[in-house]
């Protein structure tokens, strides 16, 4: 431990950006590579010493555990170096917030499972990437014409277009404030996000939640989830992709009672 804790304050101070450079490169937008594969496995933005400030924490908070840390301490363990590249500097604020938007999501989508952000790009879900079919789908879609009980959960906040149907799942059926009569007369459960119908779901019961999506513990909230599976072939699939915008337009809340 101690040996790798000298390889990475040795690596940190190798690396020192001082004052006057942080003056004239301004904001900018870096990413951390691995030097093998040479794939991303972080990409982030700052000022002045933010990019180095990964590797100080590294070396001096052997306490804090996260995806990064640990990636960054075991290359340097192995004597080697992350390699660091300031994709853009110069920049605004406002502008380097869209730029490293477009990388997390162009390296995410691309090399999938290698970042370590623990935040997808800002307004990835709504401006993000995402294929022509997608775009012009999004763009085009209908009005979903929902004649029968069902429950609206909004999944925003989760919501990646690369996400597995196990993924969507997860995201919808935990955790939340529900009203447990009205819940219970849905005949189905709708997953949307961005104001489209993402999943159909069937619904086998509702339980306490003790723990949400992220694995924080919720049971001292009055929180609900569903166990339940996909429906996305079944009698309604025919709404997927379709607009609720029509029924969810006004509403704040991310559940929707819709004939229940």
């Amino acid at each position: 431990m101690a040996d790798e804790n000298n390889s990475m304050k040795a690596f940190c101070e190798s690396i020192v950006m001082d004052v006057s450079v942080a003056e004239k490169v301004g904001a900018y937008v870096y990413m951390m590579v691995c030097p093998d594969k040479r794939i991303p496995f972080y990409i982030g933005k700052g000022r002045g010493s933010r990019v180095l400030s990964h590797f100080y924490t590294a070396a001096d908070c052997p306490e804090l555990d996260s995806s990064k840390l640990e990636k960054i301490r075991s290359i340097l363990s192995q004597e080697k170096k992350p390699l660091i590249y300031i994709v853009r500097h110069g920049l605004s604020d406002d502008d380097a917030i869209m730029i490293e938007s477009a990388l997390i999501d162009t390296v995410g989508t691309l090399y999938d499972g290698t970042l370590t952000n623990m935040q997808s790009g800002h307004d990835s879900a709504k401006f993000g990437i995402m294929s022509l079919d997608s775009l012009v789908a999004e763009y085009r879609a209908e009005k979903a014409e929902i004649n029968f009980p069902a429950m609206l959960i909004k999944i925003n906040r989760n919501w990646k277009r690369t996400m597995t149907d196990e993924e969507i799942y997860n995201a919808t059926r935990t955790c939340w404030k529900v009203n447990t009569g009205r819940a219970g007369n849905a005949s189905r459960v709708l997953a949307v996000a961005n104001g489209l119908i993402r999943a159909v779901f069937i619904v086998s019961k509702w339980k306490k939640a003790t723990a949400d999506q992220f694995g924080t513990d919720v049971s001292a909230l009055n929180r609900k989830e569903f166990v339940g599976e996909h429906d996305n072939t079944g009698e309604y699939s025919h709404l997927l992709g379709k607009s609720v915008q029509h029924i969810s337009k006004n509403s704040q809340s991310p559940i929707l009672y819709v004939n229940c």
